[in-house]
């Protein structure tokens, strides 16, 4: 029987604990499905539906106390794993709190704070005097406001004004011409163009092809005004023909500075036929330009009216690559002999000989140019419109840099480092090596330009005339109640105790502080009465006294004024060490107060310092609960 009702109890113990364990597990989940993180957004959607849509995320139950709320308060907003707390925060007025308790969210107004104030008691209700306290009752009174917030509101109907059909045209066609607001365009431009530089009369240099591509972003601050800011890119390209002599030979020396093969000094001539050389540039363009549209009204179109742009501004170029390419000719390199003004040619052993421009190699080589190129820029032609926003573009445009972006200058030369042995004549150690017609000493300032045509795209918003919406005006009202208490305050004065002052008076009759003539250090008569002084002050510490210094006629006032209250110092600085407190003591000088009458008064007593008790009262405050 035991041994079952063992198993009995054991078997009840685990139930309980099961039951326990799964009540735990229910909680949990119940918390971790009511701290489930909000995600949505919203646009102009009422306050009553982002409730809702809360409470269904939770799974809590709304219920709403005050009926002040606006429940048709426009929301927009946009939550991503929000917490429910920061979700009410946002969309509550302050004056509205939500609270989540037992899976009810609850939405209420929040308690106003009262406001509390006392208004002390002036005139004493009851008194209790006697020779140790004065006691004394007085009546304060507390007041307590609380208020609550009430909400109304007030719908405004805006009315709008009544427009004739001729108006309403006359805006639609407007809306069609203008490009007030943002625009974006794209255009691309292809003409003729070059890098920029002559060679005088020793060539000719031609452009040739040149293309561009803009993507640009203008505001029109008016119907027809704007600003822009682009980026671009744009190529340049020219070919120099250079036909002309150059002599290598210094004319003031006395010697030429080349020796034949037998062993006669002449000067070295070169002699270009057609010498050809291509170069190309390459470049990021940021265009900043002012630009103007002028709507044709008298030309309508299906979508507008047709209307004509026009822009000016200035273009930054940076250099993104550019390079040069020998492409045909040859040079003819002679001799020149000064005395016997001869010149000689087709000499191979003498190094006069044709070489063809493939003996320098046609390969790309690298041109240098400085950066930026600063120029203007303009734009002109016609917008067709295809859209109510969209516009195509059909123009001229000319781009012409100011600033010169030749990076180097040099002299032009022919050396030809690669020969040797028998050939080694032809190395023409004395001139350079040939480094390009751009920068020579033939070539001009390098001045990029280009002009040609551009089609393209003009985008620009138009707004959308917004309807005209009610307003709804809320309006909060206090509603305020006052309650007040009254509360009992006690105003305790203790009255010194006698015994005191008549210590301190019975110790100072027996003796008196005593001071020589323009002294400071007392003669102490007793030793021991500033010992007396201090013992009783420490035994009553709320006891207070006065040291009076004074002195002797003697000097002058201002002098006696300081040594009187430099002998009460004396006196304090005594007591104090003596071990009594600081905030017991007062000190003041008198200097010579009395009226001296010849023959009838002894100068000597008054150079002495007195201490007298200070009658004073304290006073305590203590306040007594209301009944």
């Amino acid at each position: 029987m035991k041994r079952h009702t063992i198993f009995t109890s054991f078997r009840m113990r685990a139930t309980l604990l099961c039951t326990l364990v799964f009540s735990i597990c229910l909680s949990a989940s119940a918390a971790s499905s009511s701290s489930k993180p909000f995600s949505k957004k919203y646009k102009n959607e009422r306050l009553e539906v982002v409730l809702k849509d809360l409470c269904k995320n939770s799974k809590y139950s709304l219920n709403i106390l005050d009926k002040e709320i606006d429940l048709d308060k426009p929301i927009t907003a946009e939550f991503k794993n929000a917490s429910t707390s920061s979700v009410l925060k946002k969309v509550l007025d302050s004056n509205f709190q939500g609270k989540v308790k037992k899976g009810v969210l609850t939405i209420s107004l929040k308690p106003v704070p009262p406001v509390v104030y006392t208004v002390a008691g002036t005139v004493p209700t009851s008194e209790i005097d006697n020779d140790s306290i004065n006691e004394k009752t007085y009546q304060d009174t507390t007041y307590t406001i609380t208020c609550n917030m009430k909400t109304f509101s007030d719908t405004i109907q805006p009315e709008a004004p009544a427009k004739s059909e001729k108006q309403i045209a006359e805006e639609n066609d407007s809306l069609r011409a203008n490009r007030r607001g943002h625009n974006i365009q794209f255009l691309l431009g292809a003409g003729y163009g070059s890098v920029g530089y002559g060679l005088d009369d020793a060539g000719k240099v031609h452009g040739g092809f040149s293309g561009s591509a803009q993507f640009r972003y203008l505001y029109y601050f008016t119907d027809n005004w704007g600003i822009g800011l682009g980026v671009g890119f744009s190529n340049y390209m020219s070919k120099g023909i250079l036909n002309t002599t150059l002599l290598y030979y210094d004319p003031a020396a006395v010697k030429m500075p080349q020796t034949d093969t037998d062993g006669e000094l002449y000067g070295h001539q070169v002699r270009t036929n057609d010498w050809t050389e291509k170069q190309n540039a390459y470049m990021v363009d940021i265009p900043v330009m002012v630009q103007c549209t002028y709507p044709l009204r008298n030309v309508a179109m299906k979508n507008g009216a047709l209307k004509i742009y026009a822009d000016l501004g200035v273009d930054l170029g940076l250099c993104v690559a550019a390079n040069r390419r020998l492409a045909s000719g040859s040079i003819d390199h002679m001799g020149w002999y000064k005395p016997w003004h001869l010149e000689l040619e087709n000499i191979p052993n003498h190094d006069f000989y044709t070489e063809q421009v493939d003996a320098f190699g046609t390969d790309k080589q690298k041109l240098e140019l400085k950066m930026p190129a600063v120029g203007l820029m303009a734009d002109f032609g016609f917008a067709i419109p295809v859209a109510k926003n969209l516009d195509v573009l059909v123009g001229a445009f000319m781009n012409y840099t100011l600033n010169n972006v030749c990076a180097s200058t040099h002299d032009l030369g022919w050396k030809q480092s690669s020969y040797s042995g028998d050939m080694a004549y032809r190395n023409h150690e004395f001139m350079q090596e040939y480094q390009g017609l751009v920068g020579c000493q033939f070539a001009q300032a390098v001045r990029p330009w280009q002009a040609g045509v551009r089609v393209g795209i003009n985008f620009h918003a138009v707004k959308k005339e917004k309807p005209l919406q009610p307003e709804i005006v809320y309006r909060r009202e206090n509603i305020c109640d006052t309650t007040f208490t009254l509360q009992a305050r006690v105003e305790t004065v203790v009255k010194p105790k006698p015994i005191v002052v008549e210590k301190i008076k019975r110790v100072l009759e027996k003796s008196v502080i005593w001071f020589d003539l323009n002294s400071t250090d007392p003669k102490l008569e007793p030793a021991d009465i500033l010992d007396k002084v201090a013992d009783i002050l420490k035994e009553s510490p709320e006891q207070k006294i006065m040291v009076t210094g004074h002195a002797s006629k003697e000097g002058n006032k201002v002098a006696n004024q300081r040594l009187s209250e430099a002998r009460a110092q004396a006196i304090v600085d005594r007591l104090i060490a003596l071990g009594v407190n600081a905030d017991q003591i007062q000190s003041q000088g008198k200097g010579v107060d009395v009226d001296y009458i010849q023959g009838d008064h002894n100068i000597a007593l008054d150079r002495r310092a007195e201490i007298t008790p200070i009658i004073e009262e304290t006073s305590e405050d203590a306040p007594i609960a209301a009944e």
